[in-house]
């Protein structure tokens, strides 16, 4: 059988990651690439083309070698975790000639159009237009993966910059800057305090007579150098870290990021402070801005209100002189006009599943690499998306309905739009780990931990407590790589070598290990509490069931005393209005009422007041209880399980009556006495007395077959009112 063709758009870290993915599967890939290299955003070029990513001379990532390399191939032990793009492009040299994906890639060549061919509900196939050297040539596919990226149209919206047309000055996108040459002795404003606009800033002033960084919102700022001296992303992003974020509550979260980074600086006092909290808006890395900033050489300002010939008018009414220059590093915004509508972009939103698949083609042939914000690492989500991508070409893996894949669509907008500040910025926002795993699960390669426990503690101890690196998607199932382990246990080893170029007669070694195995330590302590705090829980909640069960068979087979009815008649009041905490049993008394739905006999009789009380099920709702609260009081109302009950009382509620809280011996207090004519004997049971009925009573109830209804079901006896 023929290898199905796959055709990848884009040579960059998307695309090379996807070509490899395809060779992994058995499929034929040809990589269509725009420029005459490989590296598509981090390839520096002194001159840019339109639809161009393009980056400027001095550019350092801000992600750290371990966390951002090839799943299957590590970086060189003595390249520096954050290195500058240069050295990222050898990197990518070396991955092309270590698989022999260069011959894949076609050079110089545009991707005109992608079209579905006219069987493509059977075959699934598209027809592709490339263009080389002027001459246009059209070639079938079997699958398409676009990896194009999200950085090639700039953002620039001038209609919000008032005067911006009058300005005298020079005003260009962060896109064209490429280094502070020719901008000495300028005063020039940075309008962006996104990661470009901050590096940029930082850079012009070395050279600028001044530098002013505009800011609409403020940022978080982060530091590359971690607790410790090791690299942010390497200690923030860990699963035992992701784990305490999903038991614990955002707000925590965001409190102890935020104490975390005002111990760095005090980011009101550096003018940055923004209204938001850390995790709803990405993150700003920079070691260098709050330097400059104490040194003078930044200032940061409010939004820019409009601008004048040669001034420039902010927010909070101050005006800065003799403007130069303006920077605007707002971002980017994404498009793909070559798909002829397939895919549509409003705003920069896109309605994708898990950011990849189109949810409403007949055959899932095209998937988009790449398209992702991360609180984390592009490259590495980038590859995994293109594993499974390739499986699903392949049939491997199944997508799910497209009623499945609209409402999974809708609940991340949603999630999104809750959590972060509403711009154009963040539209493609993805957690690191969680959307790894996301992804990794429907591949088969996340990593088990629990299994990993009990086969390999050591490598557990690491995948669970140290950097959660790429690796761990190599252990198992598809694409398995025999050198993950290996990787894992020594990348602490590749993040300390690089810093080490003067030998210290401390033992660097053991000190490297303090920090994490402190971490490790404090991590099984939470771990062993949160595994007893489970156990206790269901082990309370077996307990409790079993406590149900027997109430409401006492209940059904027996009439409860008027104490017990107007004890937990009192203990609902109780619940709805907050007065006394309820304990284990009460609960379990309300509960085997209202769930279980125990017959009741309308009104009863308190025991001790002689008055005639509600019965519970005319309690059903905490909401039918406002009647009955005395004026002046307010009571609390929260929510019980029997809200669903509300309103399937048949019993007409009594307004005016006010249960006081009972006496504490309510539960064992002798019953009032029964006498023959109600047919009643007083026994001792659960709680307290209980009254049953008369032995010719329960006979009478006890299945004889009802003349009247022909034999066909049983006869029914009133219920009595409880004496």
């Amino acid at each position: 059988m023929a290898k199905k063709r796959i055709a990848v758009i884009g040579a960059g870290i998307s695309g090379l990651g996807a070509i490899k993915c395809c060779l992994d599967e058995d499929l034929e890939p040809t990589c269509f690439e725009r420029n005459d290299d490989i590296g598509g955003l981090w390839k520096f070029q002194k001159n840019i083309s339109e639809k161009m990513p393009s980056i400027y001379k001095s550019v350092t990532i801000n992600t750290s070698k371990e966390m951002m390399c090839f799943s299957d191939f590590p970086f060189p032990d003595h390249f520096p975790n954050y290195m500058h793009n240069s050295k990222l492009m050898d990197y990518f040299r070396m991955y092309v000639k270590h698989f022999g994906l260069l011959k894949y890639i076609r050079f110089k060549t545009k991707v005109q159009s992608v079209k579905k061919r006219p069987d493509f509900s059977f075959s699934g196939q598209w027809d592709v237009v490339v263009e080389a050297d002027e001459k246009q040539e059209t070639l079938v596919f079997d699958g398409i993966l676009v990896c194009s990226g999200h950085h090639t149209d700039p953002y620039l919206p001038l209609q919000s910059f008032p005067g911006i047309e009058k300005f005298e000055g020079c005003y260009f996108h962060s896109r064209e800057y490429k280094s502070p040459e020719g901008f000495s002795g300028k005063r020039i404003i940075v309008v962006g305090i996104g990661n470009s606009g901050v590096d940029i800033a930082v850079e012009l002033s070395h050279v600028a007579e001044q530098v002013f960084l505009s800011t609409r919102r403020g940022a978080w700022i982060f530091n590359r150098v971690w607790d410790n001296g090791y690299p942010m992303d390497s200690s923030f992003f860990t699963r035992f870290n992701n784990f305490l974020q999903k038991i614990a509550t955002t707000e925590l979260v965001n409190n102890r990021l935020e104490k975390v980074l005002t111990s760095r600086f005090n980011h009101a006092h550096y003018g940055l402070q923004p209204q938001h909290r850390p995790l709803s808006q990405h993150p700003t890395v920079s070691d260098d801005l709050p330097n400059h900033i104490i040194s003078g050489r930044v200032q940061v300002k409010p939004n820019v209100k409009e601008f004048t010939e040669t001034d420039a008018v902010f927010d909070d009414g101050s005006i800065e002189e003799n403007i130069d220059v303006v920077v605007f590093a707002t971002g980017y915004s994404f498009s793909f006009p070559f798909l002829d509508g397939l895919i549509n972009v409003t705003n920069n939103e896109v309605s994708l599943y898990k950011l990849m698949f189109p949810p409403d083609l007949e055959k899932p042939t095209l998937a988009v690499i790449g398209l992702v914000q991360p609180m984390g690492i592009v490259l590495p989500i980038a590859e995994l998306q293109s594993r499974w991508a390739t499986r699903v070409f392949k049939g491997l893996s199944q997508l799910p309905s497209v009623k499945n894949m609209m409402a999974d669509i809708n609940q991340m907008k949603s999630a999104m739009e809750k959590r972060y500040v509403r711009t154009p910025r963040h539209t493609i926002q993805v957690d690191h780990i969680q959307y790894m795993d996301e992804i990794a699960t429907l591949v088969g390669v996340k990593p088990n931990l629990l299994v990993l426990f009990l086969s390999d503690p050591k490598l557990a101890m690491e995948v669970l407590f140290g950097p959660c690196t790429p690796y761990q998607y190599r252990l198992q199932g598809p694409g398995k790589w025999d050198g993950a382990r290996g990787a894992i246990l020594t990348q602490r080893e590749r993040i300390i070598k690089p810093l080490r170029t003067r030998i210290t007669h401390e033992d660097s070694g053991s000190s490297s290990q303090l920090p994490w195995m402190k971490m490790a330590s404090v991590g099984l302590a939470f771990l062993a509490a949160g595994l007893a705090y489970f156990r206790y829980i269901h082990h309370r909640e077996e307990e409790i069931q079993a406590e149900i069960s027997n109430l409401t068979y006492k209940a059904t087979h027996t009439r409860m005393s008027a104490v017990y009815y107007a004890y937990s008649s009192t203990l609902f009041l109780q619940s709805c209005m907050q007065t006394t905490p309820l304990n284990i049993s009460e609960r379990v008394l309300l509960d085997a009422y209202f769930v279980h739905e125990i017959p009741c006999w309308g009104f009863t009789r308190h025991h001790y007041t002689n008055q005639e009380v509600p019965s519970p099920c005319v309690l059903r709702s905490c909401a039918h209880m406002s009647a009955r609260i005395p004026a002046g009081s307010s009571p609390k109302i929260t929510h019980t399980p029997l809200q669903p009950l509300v309103g399937r009382t048949r019993l007409k509620h009594r307004p005016g009556l006010f249960l006081p809280p009972p006496p504490e011996v309510a539960h064992s207090a002798p019953a009032a006495e029964c006498n023959q004519e109600n047919g009643c004997r007083q026994t001792r049971g659960y709680g307290g007395s209980q009254r049953r009925p008369a032995l010719a009573e329960r006979g009478a109830r006890s299945g004889r077959k009802s003349q009247e209804e022909g034999g066909r079901g049983r006869r029914r006896i009133p219920r009595r009112r409880a004496c």
